[in-house]
């Protein structure tokens, strides 16, 4: 028999508990609403460009979080990421704070989905261990591989597209327009793409007033390429000697395209040993089963192959 004392103990003792897990759980609950209210009310989004994707899917957990991993963030570091988003095309859709964030939340989603692999191929084994370790790892390093990928690509539109501009700029001077008047009309002439983007906002900037010395430097900073420095730099020079801006165009744009040619042949050089591992991966091994195969038939059909070569066949 139980003591209806202790009964009741235990029972005054599990509604406290269960009591003080309900309170918990509502300032808990609280907590995230202030927060998710003050993240709303402090972000204004009218200017920012479309996010990327990865934003969109986490944006409400980066938003509660991104304003104390800024407070812990050095600005040197905060520098260099603002930099990375602007050799990206980012600049107006996502801040440093928030790819910090982000890193963090790809790394816990990640953990979740390792402990429900370790769940569901319970026991531990050493695979499942390496499996797992290696998820949460490409979790929390995937927003700086996406963003790499996005500035390796950027870089080879800028390469491909920016010969191009120089042409149109050229042929717009010839034709009797001055530098300026010739560049709004070559960059209205261009398809969407990151050599637009960048050279709408270096005209929008000198409509603003922005020196054209600085503008330029601000932009070969911002896009962060060789052949968009050495324009830069010439043109400067050009404008500061006095030389004739048309023929510095036509020399860029000669060189622009004899590089991209020269890539294009590297690019090509390396076409065959990069095929070389998939050939001896999978290629290779199916030739020499086929002519294995025709051989062993051939002995077969000779009377010289061995029994347990006969069985297997």
């Amino acid at each position: 028999m139980f003591d209806s004392g202790s009964i009741d103990s235990e029972l005054y003792l599990v509604a406290m508990l269960f009591g003080l897990s309900a309170m918990l759980l509502v300032i808990y609950l609280y907590f995230v609403f202030v927060r998710l209210l003050e993240a709303r009310a402090h972000s204004i989004d009218e200017w920012r460009d479309p996010p990327p994707l990865i934003y969109k899917v986490f944006k409400p957990v980066v938003k509660l979080f991104c304003a104390d991993v800024k407070v812990n963030m050095g600005q040197e570091k905060y520098d260099q990421i603002q930099m990375k988003l602007s050799s990206a095309g980012l600049f107006y859709s996502l801040l440093p704070e928030e790819l910090v964030t982000l890193r963090y939340v790809c790394l816990v989603v990640a953990g979740i989905v390792s402990s429900l692999f370790y769940w569901y191929f319970s026991p531990l084994t050493t695979m499942v261990l390496v499996i797992l370790v290696l998820g949460v790892i490409v979790g929390f390093a995937y927003p700086d591989i996406w963003l790499r990928d996005r500035v390796k690509f950027r870089h080879t539109r800028i390469e491909k597209e920016f010969p191009f501009l120089l042409d149109l700029i050229i042929l717009s001077m010839r034709a009797g327009l001055n530098y300026s008047n010739a560049l709004s009309q070559s960059i209205a002439c261009l398809s969407p793409g990151p050599i637009k983007d960048d050279f709408s906002r270096l005209e929008r900037e000198l409509r603003a007033g922005k020196p054209r010395h600085e503008a330029l430097i601000e932009m070969a900073e911002r896009m962060d390429s060789v052949g968009i420095r050495n324009f830069v730099s010439t043109l400067n020079q050009a404008e500061e000697t006095g030389g004739e801006v048309v023929t510095v165009l036509q020399g860029q744009a000669e060189q622009r395209r004899t590089e991209r040619f020269q890539r294009a042949e590297e690019t090509a050089g390396k076409a065959p040993i990069k095929l070389l591992g998939p050939l001896m991966m999978f290629l290779f091994p199916l030739i020499f089963m086929l002519v294995g195969f025709v051989i062993i038939v051939g002995l077969q059909d000779a009377g010289v192959l061995p029994d347990f070569l006969t069985r297997l066949l």
